[in-house]
């Protein structure tokens, strides 16, 4: 009876060390783990960054394809009134409407210009907040392996025999 009461007493005190130097091991992976998806969302802070980037450009682009595209219809459109101007009324006509035609076709490719450089600004600075956030949590995760490695030396020393 003396030895089985012995024994158990020697595996309570045991289970508390084991279950800590466990715990060390769950942190210090938990903070690997950590480190990897702030690694992960940085790297998708600087993709998204520069997509918002080609998308803002691309925007300015279309802008100016679009101005461009208008000018000519109002070019038109002068071409049409000085036609009916010559006594030339019906192909005056048609051209002043093909150019009213174009200069609303440019007026709408400007506003999808303006509405992808506004969505690349706000791509852009989701991707830099991102890329912070992720950078705080490669930090985090540095920390919290620190932390477990560090419980799990000080476990070992502090249940190695004193000599």
């Amino acid at each position: 009876m003396k030895t089985i009461s012995w024994l158990w007493i020697a595996a309570l005190s045991i289970a508390p060390a084991a279950a800590r130097a466990d715990r060390a091991e769950r942190m210090e992976r938990r903070g690997e783990r950590t480190e990897r998806r702030g690694d992960r969302l940085e790297r998708r802070g600087e993709r998204e960054e520069k997509r918002g980037e080609r998308k803002e450009k691309r925007g300015e682009k279309l802008e100016a394809v679009g101005d461009k595209v208008e000018q000519k219809g109002e070019a038109k459109e002068q071409r049409g009134q000085e036609l009916i101007e010559a006594g030339k009324t019906k192909q005056g006509e048609a051209l002043e409407r093909a150019g009213q035609r174009q200069e609303r076709a440019g007026e709408r490719i400007e506003q999808h210009g303006e509405r992808e450089q506004a969505a690349g600004e706000r791509v852009e600075k989701q991707g830099e907040r991102r890329e912070r956030r992720g950078e705080r949590l490669e930090r985090r995760g540095e920390r919290q392996e620190k932390r477990g490695a560090a419980a799990e030396t000080s476990q070992a020393s502090g249940s190695a025999p004193q000599e």
